[in-house]
């Protein structure tokens, strides 16, 4: 199963790379789902941040594999993007 999800991720990397000219340092999650061997093998992959859709505020003691984030809807104020923040 390992292999398979790094097949895929390289995959990914590759059509990124000729698509848009280069390789994002950064991973989300397809549909915020994560498992411990996407984190492994993005770690061999050294990519070194992963973000999630697990609601919550990154700190500095997050998981760099499994930071959370927000969906934010295009239409918040500031007043209620802070809302949902705390």
């Amino acid at each position: 199963h390992e292999k398979h999800e790094a097949d895929k991720l390289e995959m990914a990397e590759k059509l990124m790379k000729e698509k848009v000219g280069y390789v994002s340092y950064i991973f989300s999650y397809p549909y915020g789902q994560f498992s411990g061997i996407k984190k492994k093998v993005l770690e061999q992959m050294e990519i070194p941040l992963a973000v999630t859709i697990q609601k919550d505020i990154a700190t500095s003691n997050s998981d760099v594999y499994a930071i959370p984030r927000i969906i934010v809807n295009g239409n918040w104020s500031g007043q209620q993007l802070l809302s949902h923040l705390y």
